[in-house]
């Protein structure tokens, strides 16, 4: 029966408690807390420092979570340089994600419970650099937490056409494929 009264005189969700004053339902929303990533060059195209393009992608973070009361408790953000120099390496924008410094702690705090989900505030090639988003999506799952990223509500889901559709637009990315076992 809704609005019952345990033993102890805690009330259920809709109840009362014994003073018989009117209690709120305890079963409110546990807040989504996110880690936020992003990255940006050393300096932009327009002389932006990268500071104030990781508070632009903040905010923009922030904008995603609104929906689902989250909250950002962790923050991991990159700095790279654009180009790279003659005879070294790879500009970093071609490097996979992990071996940046801080995608590298953030991977790294995926076995923590300190947040349940990722959330970026821009989506371009150069934030996973030379890994796939839906390989981070895989690894994010496989440590049950997800990707939320800007103009989509809610985590991103490979098997969603519609997700897959707004990453092709965004990045230009193909379809996710599934793997395949591979014979030993």
């Amino acid at each position: 029966m809704p609005g019952t009264n345990t033993e102890d005189g805690r009330s259920t969700p809709g109840g009362h408690d014994q003073a018989g004053t009117k209690t709120r339902a305890r079963s409110r929303r546990r807040v989504k807390r996110f880690a936020f990533y992003g990255c940006a060059p050393h300096g932009s195209l327009t002389g932006s420092p990268a500071e104030a393009l990781k508070e632009m992608q903040l905010s923009n973070a922030r904008e995603v979570i609104e929906a689902c009361h989250g909250e950002i408790v962790a923050e991991y953000f990159d700095t790279y340089k654009r180009h790279s120099t003659a005879g070294g390496p790879p500009p970093e924008t071609h490097r996979p994600w992990g071996q940046r410094p801080q995608a590298r702690a953030l991977i790294g705090a995926l076995n923590t419970k300190d947040f349940d989900a990722v959330v970026i505030g821009d989506l371009t090639p150069a934030t996973f650099g030379a890994t796939s988003v839906w390989e981070v999506v895989g690894l994010l799952r496989y440590h049950g937490k997800f990707l939320w990223i800007p103009g989509n509500e809610e985590p991103l889901n490979p098997a969603n056409p519609v997700h897959t559709l707004l990453v092709k637009v965004l990045i230009g990315l193909p379809d996710p494929q599934p793997r395949r076992a591979q014979p030993r």
